[in-house]
């Protein structure tokens, strides 16, 4: 049994196209796989250096914060100066008490 081929010019052309598209496809996925790696390894080495700083941020604060711990000063010094604001208050307020009294 002859079997024919009826495929005209245009079909072979577009055949043609269609494998020469599909090498060249192939191709260029090699070359966007190797760009998409190499894109991939700077954004691995990028938040490997974020994280570092992170890291170097999170340890100067802890540095900040054992020292405002260690130095007692800072609470002390509000204390005190509350303290004697309410002192000279009652001070204040006795005088004014004592002047009225007085007065009658």
């Amino acid at each position: 049994m002859e079997s024919y081929n009826n495929l005209t010019g245009a079909e072979y052309t577009n055949i043609g196209t269609s494998l020469f598209g599909g090498v060249t496809g192939f191709l260029n996925s090699k070359e966007n796989r190797k760009a998409q790696e190499a894109q991939a390894q700077a954004l691995i080495e990028q938040g490997l250096s974020q994280i570092e700083v992170a890291k170097i941020m999170q340890e100067t604060e802890r540095l900040k914060l054992e020292a405002l711990k260690n130095s007692g000063t800072v609470n002390a010094g509000s204390k005190t100066l509350y303290i004697a604001l309410g002192v000279g208050a009652v001070v204040i307020l006795g005088v004014v008490i004592f002047a009225a009294t007085r007065k009658k």
